[in-house]
C-alpha cells in the first residue's frame, strides 16, 4: 500500500530533528531565547530591543536660516566692531572722542528687543547735535569701516578675522566729512563684495561728495557689478551739481536692480537732466522712485527729463520734482505741456510732486488737459 503525504519515514524525522538543532544552535549564538523561570529554554524572544534611533539635529530641522554661520563672525557686530578698530590701529588712525562708528556698533544695553534685532543689520552713523567739523566722521575711518565689512582687511587683520559682514542690510551715513576718498572706500565695498554682502540701503546725506565719488559710485553700480543695491540715497550733497550726477549717470544708466534713487538739493541744473534721462531711458531699468526736490533743473530740465526719458520709460512710479523752479513763464509752460503729455502716455506714473514751483494758473492750465482724465496718476 502506498503511503499518504501525511505519513513521514523515518528518515523524514531524522531530518527535522537535525534542522530543529542547528535551529536551536543559531538562536543562542544569537541570545534570541529567554531564560526566564516561567518560560521554556527553548521560547524565542519577539522582544529584542532595536538601537536607538539617531536623534534628528535641531538646527537643521529649523531650516536654512538657523545653521551654524547665523551665529559666526560674519553675523556678529562684535566681531565687526574688533575688526574695525584692528584696522584703524593698522593703518595709523588715532581714535576720535566720540567715535560714531563705535557708537553705531556697539551694543545700547538700555535697548529694548526689538530694536536689538535691528543691530547690525541697520548701520546708522550720525553726527551728534553741534558735533564739531573735526569729530566728524572722516574718509579715514570710513575706509577702515568698508574694510572690515567687506572682510579685505587682509595684512591689517588675522586670516581668521577676515572674514565678510553678511548680516547688514542698510548702511547709513549722515551728516560726515568722508568727502570723496570716504565715497570711493564705500563704492570699492559694493565693487569687491558684491557677490556676498547683503547691503540693498545706502544712503551717504550730507557727506560732501563731489565728481570722483559720484564716478566711483557709478561704476559700481554699473551692469551687473552689484545686484543687491536697490536703494541709493545721495541727499544734500551740495558739491555734486550737474557734473556729479553725470559721471554717476555713467554706470547707472546700465543698472537694472536699482529700484529707488534720491540726490535731493545737490545743486543739479537742466545739464544734469539730461543724465537722468539717459537712466528712465534704458530699456532694462528698474527705477520706480525718482526724487529730485530741491534742484534746479527748471523748465528746459523737466524738458528735457520728458521727452528723451519718461517718454521711453516704463517703470517709473513716482517722480519728485518739487521746489526746482519752474515758473510761469511762457518757456515753463511749455516744457509742462510736454511733461503732461509724457505723463498721461506713461504706462505706470501713479505720483507727482511739483510743490513749491511757481507755476501759476498758467502752467496749470498747461497741465490740466494731460491729467484731468488719468486713471494711473492718483497723486499729484
Amino acid at each position: 500500500m502506498d503511503r499518504t503525504q501525511n505519513e513521514m519515514t523515518p528518515m523524514t524525522i531524522m531530518t527535522s530533528i537535525a534542522l530543529r538543532s542547528m535551529v536551536v544552535r543559531q538562536c543562542r549564538q544569537q541570545n534570541l531565547f529567554t531564560e526566564g523561570p516561567n518560560e521554556s529554554r527553548s521560547s524565542i524572544r519577539h522582544d529584542v530591543e532595536m538601537p536607538p534611533k539617531k536623534k534628528s539635529d535641531p538646527k537643521k530641522q529649523a531650516g536654512k536660516g538657523n545653521n551654524k554661520d547665523d551665529d559666526g563672525p560674519g553675523k556678529d557686530p562684535a566681531a565687526l566692531l574688533t575688526s574695525y578698530k584692528k584696522i584703524c590701529v593698522g593703518i595709523g588712525l588715532p581714535p576720535p572722542p566720540h567715535d560714531p562708528i563705535i557708537l553705531a556698533l556697539k551694543v545700547d544695553g538700555n535697548a529694548t528687543s526689538g530694536e536689538n534685532d535691528h543691530h547690525g543689520k541697520q548701520i546708522v552713523i550720525s553726527a551728534r547735535e553741534g558735533e564739531a567739523d573735526d569729530n566728524l566722521l572722516g574718509p579715514g575711518h570710513c575706509r577702515a569701516l568698508a574694510l572690515a565689512l567687506s572682510g579685505r582687511g587682509h595684512g591689517l587683520l588675522p586670516p581668521t578675522e577676515a572674514i565678510v559682514f553678511t548680516l547688514a542690510t542698510d548702511l547709513r551715513i549722515c551728516r560726515s566729512r568722508i568727502g570723496d576718498d570716504g565715497t570711493v572706500a564705500v563704492a570699492d565695498m559694493l565693487r569687491m563684495g558684491a557677490k556676498e554682502l547683503n547691503i540693498s540701503f545706502l544712503e551717504l546725506m550730507d557727506c560732501r561728495i563731489t565728481t570722483r565719488g559720484a564716478f566711483a559710485l557709478g561704476r559700481s553700480l554699473s551692469c551687473s557689478v552689484n545686484t543687491a543695491l536697490t536703494s541709493l540715497k545721495l541727499d544734500h550733497n551740495a558739491g555734486f551739481k550737474s557734473e556729479g550726477i553725470s559721471a554717476l549717470c555713467q554706470g547707472l544708466c546700465t543698472n537694472s536692480t536699482l529700484k529707488n534713487l534720491s540726490v535731493q538739493y545737490c545743486n543739479i541744473d537742466s545739464e544734469g537732466a539730461k543724465s537722468i534721462a539717459e537712466i528712465l531711458s534704458f530699456t532694462r531699468s528698474a527705477i520706480t522712485s525718482l526724487n529730485l526736490t530741491g534742484n534746479h533743473l527748471g523748465g528746459n530740465g523737466l524738458a528735457t527729463l520728458s521727452s528723451q526719458g519718461l517718454s521711453q520709460n516704463s517703470s517709473l512710479m513716482e517722480l519728485l520734482v518739487a521746489d526746482n523752479g519752474i515758473r510761469s513763464t511762457a518757456e515753463d509752460v511749455s516744457a509742462l505741456k510736454i511733461f503732461g503729455k509724457a505723463v498721461s502716455a506713461h504706462p505706470t506714473l501713479t505720483t507727482i510732486d511739483l510743490l513749491h514751483n511757481y507755476i501759476g494758473d498758467e502752467g496749470g492750465q498747461a497741465l490740466l488737459p494731460s491729467l484731468q482724465d488719468n486713471k494711473r496718476v492718483h497723486t499729484i
